[in-house]
């Protein structure tokens, strides 16, 4: 979750406030890092606010950045934010201005520290690491500063996996995609691709690194940003598709191989439908938002 913007802030923090502590949650927070500084230092002084209320007992986790792995790709991006972000350090010297800012905050000098990335990383050996992302080398210098206090969390989406197909000899018919997308057990999309992120992260720390899935989920009606093959099959993006997923995704144990450890935590996207810059996303279980 991130820190709501101006306009209903206080009143939506006062409600956050008062169900995460009669329910005794533990929340997961996220700070922006865009290629401008001065709003990511002003999301930064909310965030701080934020964790201020809710108290060190109700957060599991701080996390600096969600994909930037993908910012390269995004429109009206430039060469020179990219290169300042990765070659030039913006990105792992906000992430220790946040920590430092954190130790210095009562109770928060041993908060978990994350930035959640997407299936991209997983493209290296063992990360991506080129001058558009260099994810293996923040990983590196990561593990040198924060050591067993860094977390790694990767969203898994089976829905956006590349290599779904239609079926062999129809234009309409995706049922294999969505029977291996489906489930949750060795040679299942999402378990495969969790245990290939721990692999990896093995090969960086060894076996005692901490591993979340900050998300997954699953689009009812179709996401506008499904492209490919799925778009053609009306099964894929159905409401008894997204029922099935969630309906697994509550039966797994979180196990994904006998020789592979699962996740330490996963979380679902999500409870409701929302609204992303405008574009409506339809992966909530309810569809009011």
């Amino acid at each position: 979750m991130q820190a709501w913007p101006d306009g209903g802030r206080v009143d939506a923090w006062s409600q956050l406030e008062v169900v995460v502590r009669e329910a005794g949650m533990k929340v997961l927070v996220g700070a922006q890092i865009t290629c401008d500084e001065q709003d990511d230092d002003r999301d930064w002084r909310l965030v701080l606010q934020l964790l201020q209320i809710l108290g060190r007992q109700h957060v599991m986790g701080i996390a600096i950045g969600n994909e930037m792995e993908l910012l390269q790709f995004k429109a009206n991006i430039s060469q020179d934010c990219i290169q300042r972000m990765w070659h030039g350090g913006y990105f792992l010297r906000k992430l220790s201005e946040r920590a430092a800012d954190l130790d210095a905050l009562d109770g928060f000098g041993d908060v978990p520290l994350t930035s959640v990335f997407g299936g991209y990383i997983l493209s290296g050996s063992p990360f991506v690491d080129t001058p558009g992302a260099m994810v293996q080398t923040f990983f590196k210098e990561a593990i040198k500063k924060f050591g067993t206090r860094w977390v790694f969390t990767i969203n898994v989406y089976p829905y956006f996996a590349p290599n779904n197909a239609l079926d062999p000899g129809t234009t309409d018919q995706c049922s294999a995609s969505l029977e291996t997308d489906w489930c949750f057990k060795k040679g299942c999309n999402l378990p495969d691709t969790v245990a290939l992120m721990r692999k990896k992260t093995t090969m960086l720390v060894g076996r005692d690194s901490t591993l979340w899935v900050g998300e997954t989920g699953w689009s009812s009606p179709q996401a506008s940003t499904l492209t490919g093959a799925m778009t053609g099959c009306p099964d894929f993006s159905s409401q008894n598709s997204l029922k099935n997923y969630y309906k697994n995704f509550l039966r797994w144990t979180l196990d994904i191989s006998d020789d592979v450890d699962g996740p330490d935590h996963v979380f679902y996207f999500t409870a409701r439908d929302s609204g992303n810059f405008g574009v409506g996303e339809h992966f909530g279980l309810i569809a009011d938002w």
